[in-house]
């Protein structure tokens, strides 16, 4: 089951399936980092 975020994207290397990366999606905020569990650093 995925997990649906709101602040992150995330996406799978194709060559090294070990290594995802990991994209802030706060465009409206400057992807600022935001503290709580509903937040930036909880959904990290």
């Amino acid at each position: 089951m995925a997990t649906e975020y709101r602040t992150l994207l995330y996406e799978k290397d194709t060559e090294t399936p070990n290594i995802l990366y990991i994209t802030l999606n706060r465009p409206e905020k400057r992807n600022a980092i935001s503290i709580g569990p509903d937040e930036v650093t909880g959904e990290i």
